[in-house]
């Protein structure tokens, strides 16, 4: 589903204006409202968290100024994720007063770090104010709330085109994809340049996008032993993608012991459902050791969890993946229907748009060579004739056509 953000980026509860966030209470002026709508969730100590467990937290589009609204995304706390909502509602109102309730979710656990969460409701909404009603959290004796982002649906415009009695799907060209090219790109934060790193929990100046930045030096670390303790590094690509290697290092920590023994590389699209890809053990020794495995799948997730470790703690240097090897599509026509398509068939096989197919240019065609049909003439008429056949499938347009006879 196509959905558009709105850019709200607060610095305070009540700037930039129009905008303004409420809310039922807060921990203390560190964790106000405004925290969970700044555009970033990459700070445990820079999110909304209440004086309770429960409560609101309301989102103000300003006088005069509704706005359409279809979607709401909910981020857990960065490490913290039993604060996150688990039983709430998503209410809309015009007036701050009386409320519509356009989206209720029960139950909502198994919450990961940093983790966000997208609630789309049936269609979209003109509304001022946005409210997320928690009746209750994941255990915590206070309510978190990394990240709000709100959006509204956008319209689908699928295309087929008819041609000869089919209808004809254009597939755009797909790039080969290199399996020796690590698919993570060298990250500077949380989510710069692009994906999510996370984990399970980090020690201070050991975040785990140390663990992606190309740099063997720093390092994801957790005082934590996995044995006892729930130990995880995760990337979140941008779209699924099938992983099939990955290479990682450990770091030695305390007397040639190293942070990583035993680990599971998991698989995910939602955050929640994971599917065991590979289980092995690691060496005792801080070499970038590689660990191939079969998967056909595509995940958006893919996680480390470390099981055990040689010293008790856990760490890891660097950890890179590497893509299924696929050659290069070109761009290709399909039929998909003899027969009038329906809604659905529309929707699940129509282009987005009909660019670049619609897209035209102004081309100077090199001279072609015309054939010489001066025989037609019958007796006694002079003159010259000569043809040439031009694909009017190719080119649409004729502008200017130029002879020379020599």
């Amino acid at each position: 589903m196509n959905l558009f953000w709105h850019n709200i980026k607060m610095t305070s509860n009540a700037s930039p204006a129009p905008y303004a966030v409420t809310t039922s209470s807060d921990y203390s002026s560190a964790y106000s409202g405004w925290t969970a709508f700044d555009g970033v969730n990459t700070d445990t100590g820079k999110c909304w968290s209440a004086n309770a467990n429960t409560g609101w937290i309301t989102f103000d589009f300003g006088m005069n100024n509704k706005s359409k609204v279809g979607c709401v995304e909910i981020s857990a706390r960065l490490t913290t994720v039993d604060g996150a909502p688990k039983d709430f509602t998503i209410e809309i109102s015009d007036d701050n007063l009386s409320w519509t309730i356009v989206k209720t979710v029960v139950n909502e656990t198994g919450w990961t770090s940093a983790e966000s969460r997208k609630y789309i409701f049936t269609e979209n909404f003109s509304t001022r104010y946005v409210r997320i009603n928690t009746t209750s959290n994941n255990g915590r004796v206070r309510l978190d709330i990394g990240e709000v982002r709100i959006a509204y649906i956008l319209p689908i415009n699928k295309s087929l085109l008819l041609h000869d009695g089919e209808y004809k799907k254009w597939n755009k060209e797909i790039p080969a994809i290199d399996d020796s090219v690590n698919a993570i790109p060298i990250m500077t934060s949380y989510i710069t340049p692009k994906g999510v790193a996370s984990s399970s929990g980090f020690r201070s100046g050991f975040p785990p996008y140390h663990a992606f930045d190309n740099n063997s030096s720093t390092l994801w670390r957790l005082d934590l032993d996995p044995v006892n303790y729930n130990c995880w590094l995760m990337y979140e690509f941008e779209k699924p993608k099938i992983i099939e290697r990955i290479e990682f290092s450990s770091f030695n920590l305390s007397g040639g012991n190293h942070g990583v023994k035993n680990f599971e590389i998991l698989g995910s699209n939602d955050g929640m459902s994971f599917t065991n890809l590979y289980t092995g053990v690691h060496p005792n020794n801080a070499n970038l050791v590689r660990y191939s495995f079969l998967n056909n799948e595509k995940f958006k997730m893919y996680k480390l969890k470390v099981i055990s470790s040689y010293t008790g703690y856990t760490a890891v240097a660097t950890l890179n993946m590497y893509e299924q090897k696929e050659d290069k599509i070109f761009g290709h026509w399909t039929v998909e229907s003899t027969s009038l398509s329906n809604s659905i068939q529309f929707i699940e096989q129509g282009m987005d748009n009909l660019s670049p197919l619609l897209d035209r240019k102004v081309l100077d065609l090199e001279p072609m060579t015309m054939t010489d049909k001066s025989n037609i003439f019958g007796f006694g008429e002079t003159g010259k004739v000569f043809t040439k056949t031009i694909d009017l499938k190719k080119y649409l347009d004729i502008r200017k056509i130029r002879i020379e006879v020599k």
